[in-house]
Formats: structure tokens, C-alpha cells, sequence
């Protein structure tokens, strides 16, 4: 697996662990109701320098979530942090 390929599997697994003290049934249905879509965007051409900077062309194309709430300590309240996130992909890379 890639490098990109493990992050993506460790992210997926942090958010599908149910939270300490709550039931998996309770934790699915509170998952569900505050599901997040992230739309993953196809790059055709061009590159992104993986940096830390997201001052690269590629990204003003990606359609960013960032209607976050925090989980703890205060349930559904906004964050603390301010967090976007974006996917883009080409055929060799997420």
C-alpha cells in the first residue's frame, strides 16, 4: 500500500472507531446523522507539491468542507480549531 493509500486507511479507521463509552449502535446513528460528504476532485493535468502550503493552482479546484463540530468535550459545539479539508486525485495519487 502507498503512503497516501495508509493515510487515508488510518484516517478511515480513527473516524469509524466508536467513542469511548458509547454502544457501536449509538455511535452509528449518531454517526449517521452527522455524516460529511467529501467530494474528491480529478486533476486532468498539473501537480501538487506536497508541502504543507496549499498555494498551488490545484487547490483553488477542490471543494473544501470545513462545517466541523468538535466531538469533545463539548458535543456539536464548533471547534476550537479551525480545520478544512479537501480530496484531489489524479490516476497515480489521492
Amino acid at each position: 500500500m502507498t503512503r497516501s493509500g495508509w493515510i487515508v486507511a488510518l484516517a478511515g479507521a480513527a473516524f469509524a472507531a466508536p467513542a469511548p463509552g458509547q454502544s457501536s449502535d449509538a455511535s452509528r446513528s449518531l454517526d449517521a446523522a452527522r455524516a460529511k460528504q467529501v467530494r474528491a476532485v480529478r486533476l486532468e493535468r498539473g501537480t501538487v507539491k506536497v508541502d504543507g502550503r496549499l498555494d498551488d493552482d490545484a487547490w483553488l479546484k477542490a471543494r473544501w468542507v470545513s462545517d466541523f463540530t468538535q466531538k469533545m468535550p463539548h458535543d456539536g459545539a464548533p471547534p476550537t480549531d479551525s480545520l478544512g479539508l479537501a480530496l484531489l486525485y489524479d490516476g497515480d495519487a489521492i
